[in-house]
């Protein structure tokens, strides 16, 4: 007798089921459209600033430190950057603060106030950033960090699911 049926037995027909149901063919499932820039466009108010205050101390790390350790992706920052932009005063007047893994690296240029006053009312999501500069000049003096940051602001009206949108800063 052959093994595998001394093992597993004799293989018995399937009975069909009389109420069984002939499989159908699904429709495919439809793809999720992909979001172009167009979308984004009409979704969103894209403001793009150079940080202002890199160059300051921050107690006992330089803001030139922390973009340094931005730029070559050292602790903290080598696994991830949380960017947030935090609304204050400074000498009475409006500023708002940008901050890395919670730490202060500058302000939001005076000229871009008037642009954040008018949006900070609406959910936002920090879209990109670029540390850019360091090393050393011809002459052997340091060259200074500097830092650019895109925001996007839900534009009056539009709607989005998109999880990452922080609530109004204002």
């Amino acid at each position: 007798m052959n093994l595998l049926k001394k093992l597993f037995g004799e293989k018995k027909p399937i009975e069909n089921d009389k109420q069984a149901q002939p499989l159908q063919e699904s429709a495919p499932a439809p793809q999720p459209r992909r979001i172009t820039m167009e979308d984004i466009e009409a979704t969103f108010d894209t403001v793009k600033f150079r940080v202002a205050g890199v160059t300051f101390k921050n107690g006992n790390r330089s803001r030139q430190t922390i973009l340094r350790l931005i730029a070559k992706e050292k602790e903290p920052y080598d696994g991830y950057v949380i960017i947030t932009l935090k609304p204050t005063t400074v000498d009475g007047a409006f500023a708002v603060e940008v901050w890395t893994n919670d730490e202060l690296v500058g302000f939001v240029p005076n000229e871009r106030l008037r642009t954040f006053r008018r949006l900070g009312s609406r959910p936002y999501y920090v879209y990109d950033y670029d540390v850019y500069g360091g090393g050393t000049a011809d002459d052997g003096s340091r060259l200074n960090y500097g830092m650019t940051v895109t925001v996007r602001f839900l534009k009056e009206g539009a709607t989005c699911d998109f999880k990452q949108l922080n609530p109004p800063m204002l």
